[in-house]
């Protein structure tokens, strides 16, 4: 995802990938603080599909660009925060299974210990707000085994809840960042330097 690498093959896949962060962000906003309808829950395998291919498709070119830090995140977050709940939320709705809560809660302590690590290499490739998303992600879905393993008090899904809700409000501001730069050959809106600048 870094945002000064730009190669004329290819464009940064970025913006097409926070788009997609956000509105999975903002679905799980929705159904976590109990702002969505029981049956909306089943609407996730659509929104998470869509989003999936997206992320997944922009970690690829990610990839293709040379960014591995940008493209591994991407990917495996397509993957595994949207198309593996879309498709365990799938099979609930069909019947196949009865309920996908408890698996979610031990996805959710992988994901998250991923995102945790992410931050290592992120605090010097990427830019301080996509650090801070990263951060604030991993934070909130840190939040979720404990409700999906109902180990934890009830509040806890509507903090991760607000706090997903954030990350998506930021994902959109860093999509508008990375197009106004495209659009203006300068960064219109800051998005900071990186947390931890190589040495000259």
């Amino acid at each position: 995802m870094e945002i000064d690498k730009m190669e004329k093959e290819w464009g940064n896949p970025a913006p097409w990938g926070l788009g997609a962060l956000a509105m999975i962000c903002f679905c799980f906003f929705a159904l976590l603080t109990g702002r969505a309808a029981e049956e909306a829950h089943h609407l996730v395998f659509a929104w998470g599909t869509v989003g999936a291919i997206s992320q997944i498709a922009a970690g690829i070119i990610n990839f293709k660009r040379g960014d591995v830090i940008g493209g591994t995140i991407f990917a495996t977050f397509g993957a595994l925060f949207m198309l593996g709940p879309a498709l365990g939320h799938l099979m609930e709705a069909t019947g196949l299974v009865e309920s996908a809560g408890t698996m979610d809660g031990y996805v959710f302590i992988l994901l998250s210990l991923l995102l945790w690590c992410y931050l290592v290499p992120a605090s010097r490739s990427e830019p301080l707000s996509l650090f801070a998303l990263i951060a604030l992600l991993a934070f909130s879905l840190s939040l979720l085994p404990f409700v999906f393993l109902a180990i934890g008090p009830t509040w806890l899904a509507e903090l991760s809840g607000w706090l997903l809700l954030i990350s998506g409000l930021l994902g959109v501001y860093i999509m508008t960042a990375i197009m106004t730069h495209e659009a203006y050959g300068r960064f219109v809106l800051p998005v900071g330097p990186p947390l931890v600048r190589p040495k000259q």
